[in-house]
């Protein structure tokens, strides 16, 4: 579908959602703009790790020492050969950390890569030897910063081994929230849940939200990627707004002072009345209205 078709198509439906409910942010011709091109960047991230999962992916791009290392490359990697630990490990390495707009990947190929060694830091090696890790990041920090810089959303983490949302404590509360084997604490999940990909979605939501230093944005992430690659068949079943993130925009977008709460239900009533068969689209409304809130009145096209 080209992009001028999907614009046609947001519009379209946009439309008739506003035969019914009002939404004030955008009654103007270049708020809607704005708000739809946010939208077609949103849920073109999402079809690009559709995309990713039918290409033959060049297997370097897993090794963290070289130079075309990407962690969700990686992560769909490792699931296609069956690696399900470390398929979830590039992932939450690739949330923890992020992607700087300078330094890329470079934080994460550090860290994950030990600094160039052939016992990279994989998730049994890591997991194996947590209070070595420890020692070594400590050891090393002052290098691993010279490789590169979190990545916008996660600015507000650190290297250091006694701070509160620092790289070891987020690891370690990790690997004793899946009792350091991931397929083996998928299993103890009742059958009933697992069932529901939006049911499944919400459990565990509810469980990594006790990550170190992951917050609401983080977590949903997180759990979106585990989704988009295929490790687990899950899904939101609403945007999961908290105190941060895109609460501006909407309120700017539905003209309301209403609680989190109630925002979050606004957001997901516009998502299953007018997008439901929209693949992740409670994700793509979230990004987008964080996105749109940002310049609601001149597009302007933002990194994922």
């Amino acid at each position: 579908m080209k992009d001028e078709q999907i614009y046609r198509d947001i519009k379209r439906r946009l439309d008739i959602y506003q035969r019914d409910i009002e939404l004030p942010g955008i009654s103007d011709v270049e708020s809607e703009h704005c708000f739809i091109r946010q939208f077609i960047d949103s849920y073109k991230r999402i079809k690009y790790i559709n995309l990713l999962k039918t290409r033959n992916l060049d297997a370097e791009r897993k090794n963290p020492n070289s130079e075309i290392y990407d962690p969700i490359h990686a992560s769909i990697l490792h699931l296609n050969d069956g690696n399900i630990n470390e398929s979830v490990w590039n992932i939450l390495l690739y949330v923890h950390f992020g992607k700087n707009s300078r330094s890329k990947y470079g934080l994460i190929k550090a860290v994950y890569g030990k600094l160039g060694a052939h016992d990279i830091w994989s998730w049994d090696n890591i997991n194996n030897n947590l209070a070595d890790f420890q020692q070594w990041l400590d050891e090393n920090i002052a290098e691993i910063k010279s490789h590169g810089n979190f990545g916008n959303h996660r600015k507000y983490q650190s290297l250091k081994i006694g701070a509160r949302s620092g790289t070891f404590q987020t690891f370690q509360s990790f690997f004793n929230l899946v009792n350091n084997d991931f397929n083996s604490f998928i299993s103890t999940i009742p059958v009933e849940i697992r069932a529901d990909k939006y049911l499944f979605f919400d459990f565990l939501y509810s469980h990594f939200v006790n990550i170190q230093g992951f917050g609401r944005l983080a977590v949903f992430d997180f759990l979106c990627m585990v989704g988009k690659v295929g490790i687990l068949e899950i899904e939101p079943n609403s945007p999961y707004l908290g105190n941060e993130g895109p609460i501006n925009g909407t309120m700017l977008l539905f003209d309301s002072t209403a609680k989190p709460r109630d925002l979050n239900d606004f957001l997901k009533h516009m998502g299953d009345n007018a997008f439901r068969d929209y693949p992740f689209v409670m994700q793509i409304l979230e990004d987008c209205v964080c996105n749109w809130q940002k310049s609601p009145m001149d597009y302007k096209l933002f990194g994922g």
